[in-house]
């Protein structure tokens, strides 16, 4: 499961001219996958097809676009959102517009 931190943009004109940082981290790491051939997450799975970079990649972009379909529950006391795509989650914040 991923943890998404909110952008600190309130501003939607710089939010759409700027990635979040999260998005932007994945693809610093996309740009080298031709250099590996499995990850090695930090937690879960400890071993996985590098395909799955692509698949988080294109979720969180979807989230951040406001597409995708979530389940609100809540972590600890705070409300939340859960994406599920099946192997692997993505979870923000209730108040949270994207990754």
């Amino acid at each position: 499961m991923f943890l998404v931190t909110k952008n600190k943009s309130d501003n939607p004109k710089s939010r759409a001219a700027t990635s979040p940082p999260f998005i932007e981290s994945y693809r610093r790491m996309l740009a080298h996958y031709d250099e590996y051939d499995r990850l090695m997450p930090s937690h879960n799975e400890p071993w996985v097809e590098k395909q799955r970079l692509k698949d988080v990649h294109e979720a969180v972009i979807d989230i951040a676009e406001g597409r995708g379909e979530y389940l609100e529950g809540t972590d600890m006391g705070s409300p939340i959102r859960k994406y599920d795509y099946g192997r692997f989650s993505v979870v923000t914040r209730a108040d949270q517009t994207g990754p």
